[in-house]
């Protein structure tokens, strides 16, 4: 096994799965970006950044558990790569403050599933669709 030094940390990787163009797809929680990370040399391409959805501080006290949690990929990612007829990924991410208890019992937040397509040629996740809005978030 080949150890690559990158020179560069990740912000709260939260999802880590191995892509179907043998690359590291990564969700940042924190940070809310999605990457690329190639495995060889350790380059690194970011996918998508959604840092402008949530509607609460980046330096709020009672930081949402998740920020931008999951991702999946459509199987059809990987067994039609390079050309799959569904280039979808899902992803799940904290996206409103309901507000905070007084009692310092925390903040209620709301999650939301969109569906991304994956422009292979760009290498970005573009044309979102949201799947379901208002889940119970962190």
């Amino acid at each position: 096994m080949r150890v690559v030094n990158t020179g560069y940390q990740l912000n709260s990787a939260w999802e880590i799965c191995y892509g179907p163009d043998d690359s590291l797809w990564v969700t940042e929680s924190k940070s809310y970006v999605v990457e690329k990370i190639n495995p060889i040399n350790g380059g690194k391409t970011q996918l998508l950044n959604l840092s402008g959805q949530g509607d609460f501080a980046s330096n709020l006290s009672d930081w949402p558990q998740g920020g931008l949690m999951g991702m999946v990929l459509h199987p059809t990612m990987y067994n039609e790569w390079p050309n799959p007829s569904k280039p979808w990924v899902y992803l799940a991410y904290v996206y409103h403050n309901e507000g905070c208890a007084a009692s310092n019992a925390g903040c209620f937040f709301k999650t939301r599933i969109v569906r991304y397509v994956y422009d292979r040629a760009n290498q970005k996740l573009k044309n979102p669709q949201t799947i379901i809005e208002s889940l119970n978030g962190s």
